[in-house]
């Protein structure tokens, strides 16, 4: 496996971790605040995640609720007011803090709150242990798909040393979350190839795989996998990346995407209830508890030094990192 910076980069903060308390749960205590709902702008991918978790969040705290919109407009909804929260699969630019600075007086806080990943499977008999990304796109996409031909023969894909046989790519229905992620960021928005078998879910698609020397599929991060071949995913620069929970949140493994949660703590017309809604609803993503539930809607959960870094940021957690943290 090539390790790349932004893993160093990691694994060099997790060793200064000063031992401290790694107790997670929300420290707020909601019964002795004021009645107070905010409402959180969400791009498309982290929308139903988002909204788990804030009725979980309101099981526990009845007297906070959170609202959840779906908006391809995060940044501008949060800049105009009409939000207090956003989370999306980007970090803004540096153009869209600073003209939030400049309508707010300071920069909106960010982190990292979770991210979600695809993992490839084969049956463990194919010969293959990796896959170029590009050969993924030709398997699942229909022709043209990322400007890319589509392929049906197992000789046409890149290292497969094994006797020739038609591929069979097992897909989930369109309604599946992980066929639209899969659309968007594997297929450039294009359309599936019109010969793939299918899969009403994880067991079926598991069982199929199993079943069949040349089959392939697709599945979430923390999958129930274990019978099953994970493939290690060449990128267009060449480099073989496995995906992993470091990688995935790095946003290096090529079919991943981190997420971002953005608040607004200095808007004048924000009460202080507000505010503490707004740190208490983070706290809560980041606890044992939110993080639980995080996994259970196949996203990835924090490792406990970025979950760390979170809570300083909203000052629910003094500094236990040496220098700081970036």
């Amino acid at each position: 496996m090539v390790i790349n910076r932004a893993t160093q980069t990691l694994l060099v903060i997790s060793v200064v971790i000063l031992t401290a308390c790694t107790n997670t749960k929300p420290v707020i205590n909601a019964e002795e605040k004021q009645a107070s709902h905010i409402v959180l702008a969400s791009a498309a991918g982290p929308s139903k995640l988002m909204s788990y978790l804030a009725e979980h969040y309101q099981t526990q705290y009845p007297q906070f609720s959170v609202e959840t919109v779906e908006t391809d407009e995060v940044p501008v909804q949060m800049l105009n007011g009409q939000v207090q929260m956003g989370i999306m699969e980007r970090r803004w630019t540096d153009e869209e803090v600073a003209r939030f600075q400049a309508e707010h007086g300071k920069e909106p806080i960010a982190a990292i709150v979770t991210a979600y990943a695809a993992a490839i499977y084969v049956n463990e008999d194919n010969p293959l242990s990796t896959i170029t990304f590009n050969d993924l796109i030709a398997i699942y996409g229909a022709d043209g798909s990322c400007e890319i031909n589509h392929k049906t023969q197992w000789s046409e894909v890149e290292g497969y040393s094994g006797e020739d046989a038609a591929i069979n790519a097992v897909n989930f229905p369109p309604e599946a979350p992980l066929n639209h992620y899969m659309k968007e960021h594997l297929l450039c928005n294009g359309n599936f190839a019109a010969n793939l078998s299918n899969a009403n879910d994880f067991d079926e698609l598991s069982s199929a795989i199993d079943d069949d020397e040349y089959a392939i599929g697709y599945g979430r991060f923390n999958a129930d996998s274990d019978d099953l071949k994970q493939l290690v995913i060449i990128d267009n620069e060449g480099r073989q990346i496995a995906l992993s929970q470091s990688y995935a949140l790095s946003g290096r493994y090529p079919l991943s995407e981190v997420f971002y949660i953005y608040l607004n703590l200095s808007d004048s017309k924000l009460n202080s209830q507000q505010i503490e809604n707004q740190l208490n609803f983070v706290n809560f993503i980041v606890s044992d508890d939110g993080q639980e539930l995080v996994e259970e809607q196949g996203f990835v959960a924090l490792p406990q030094f970025i979950v760390d870094e979170t809570r300083v940021k909203i000052h629910m957690q003094e500094p236990i990192v040496k220098g700081g943290y970036r």
